[in-house]
């Protein structure tokens, strides 16, 4: 095989050279297709999530209403909520905190008065996990997590108001007291409030509050003013949910993400995973919602990054099928010049296949491995050359993987066939029409 094949190069030399040139641009080009391409995916989606949507609103927001307050009850659904988080895109969250609120309770008149300690307005006490960490007291002090109840049964605990509510008519100010019925004006039980502190954001812009600041503000319902009261988690569950169990409850779980984890290649499964999630929630507790614009964003970035991607997969395609033309005419051309060598095998009692494997094997490796090695590489220092985004991609990290050498070694797999199939049809001639030919492409002048 050896002689046949330095032979053959030293008589078709020059077509070897050119299907060899023609093969390198070819995995060249694809190869830097493939790099170019997973680039400007990684490109786009830095860009995307960056700049192009809040940050705040890729978070997962999950919220459950209408669950009981009492302790074993929030605690099953904790557990169930935490586990689900955990199962779907634990892998991608950051941090994450539990929030819960109690329905409104109208004002109760006080002990000394037949008026509401409270007018017009009504409440609801709520926890926030590190809500003190996020928040300065500019007035007073912390709660307390204790909740006391007098010989009557009623319950005295300690609360903390945003600075627009202390600063309203209200005149919610540390050291005063209101007075909530939990259970409606017509039942004697009340719930003491007694506000100690006034505290206000530290940083409003911070991740912690999902852009959500209502709770330091007053809100309205209907035409009824609406006061949020801060309390400590205990406070809520094992206070005020112990004594009212049947009270039903607005419960809400913040997970910020790591977005560095965000890869164009699981995108897919993070897609799945939302879906998942909510599905999930939704069979254990029916109208919970998990709110985030992370499934929307992804969608919104693969559209793009198709509609970049067709005219660089169709100038490649275009390269490519010429280059694949220009071998067909470049193999059919060296099999015809072997047609001396073929004759003389088959005059001898070599089959089709051992004829096509000897022929067109030497000749396939030689001009397809450099193709296989050089290309990738070629491609690779090409995608440099190229914009992301309107900027040089000399600022974006550009990985070299295996697949390009992967792709490389296909196409030039595919050439080794084709060179082996030329030389496999020419073998299908028969012995005495071989040495015809050879005898008048080779007669004397």
């Amino acid at each position: 095989m050896s002689w046949i094949t330095k032979r053959r190069i030293k008589e078709s030399y020059g077509l070897l050279v050119a299907a060899a040139s023609g093969i390198l641009l070819a995995v060249t080009m694809i190869a830097a297709t493939l790099i170019h391409s997973n680039t400007m995916a990684t490109a786009g989606l830095n860009y995307s999530l960056e700049r192009n949507t809040s940050q705040a609103a890729l978070n997962f927001h999950i919220v459950v209403p209408d669950r009981p307050l009492g302790p074993a009850d929030y605690a099953h659904l904790d557990s169930r909520v935490t586990q689900a988080l955990d199962e779907h895109i634990g892998w991608l969250i950051d941090t994450h905190h539990r929030a819960g609120q109690s329905p409104l309770f109208p004002s109760a008149p006080d002990v000394d008065s037949s008026e509401p300690s409270l007018p017009g307005a009504d409440s609801y006490v709520f926890f926030r996990e590190g809500f003190l960490d996020h928040a300065r007291l500019t007035a007073g002090n912390a709660p307390s997590e204790t909740v006391t109840e007098d010989a009557d049964g009623n319950l005295h605990v300690q609360a903390i108001v945003g600075l627009e509510v202390a600063s309203s008519s209200l005149n919610l100010i540390p050291g005063k007291e209101i007075y909530l019925a939990p259970m409606g004006l017509n039942s004697p039980s009340k719930i003491t409030v007694e506000i100690v502190g006034v505290a206000e954001p530290r940083d409003p812009e911070s991740s912690y509050w999902f852009g959500d600041l209502s709770k330091f503000k007053l809100g309205s319902e209907g035409s009824r003013l609406v006061v949020p009261l801060y309390i400590p988690r205990q406070a809520l569950i094992d206070g005020i949910g112990k004594k009212y169990p049947m009270l039903l409850g607005y419960y809400q779980w913040f997970a910020t993400l790591d977005l560095e984890d965000l890869e164009p290649r699981n995108l897919s499964d993070i897609e799945r995973a939302s879906q998942a999630l909510e599905s999930d929630l939704n069979q254990a507790f029916p109208r919970s919602l998990s709110l985030s614009a992370l499934e929307n964003a992804i969608s919104d970035y693969k559209r793009y990054l198709n509609l970049a991607n067709v005219p660089l997969y169709l100038f490649t395609s275009l390269v490519t099928g010429v280059t694949i033309y220009f071998l067909v005419i470049v193999t059919r051309s060296l099999a015809r010049s072997r047609e001396r060598e073929i004759g003389l095998l088959r005059s001898r009692g070599a089959s089709r296949n051992q004829i096509a494997t000897l022929l067109g094997l030497g000749e396939g490796l030689l001009v397809s491995i450099p193709a296989a090695i050089l290309g990738p590489l070629a491609g690779w220092g090409l995608s440099g050359l190229l914009p992301v985004g309107g900027v040089p991609s000399e600022t974006t990290t550009i990985p070299l993987t295996f697949t390009p050498f992967i792709v490389g070694s296909i196409a030039s797999l595919i050439c080794i066939g084709m060179f082996i199939a030329s030389s496999f049809a020419l073998t299908g001639r028969s012995t005495v029409a071989l040495a015809r030919t050879r005898d008048l492409t080779h007669q004397p002048r």
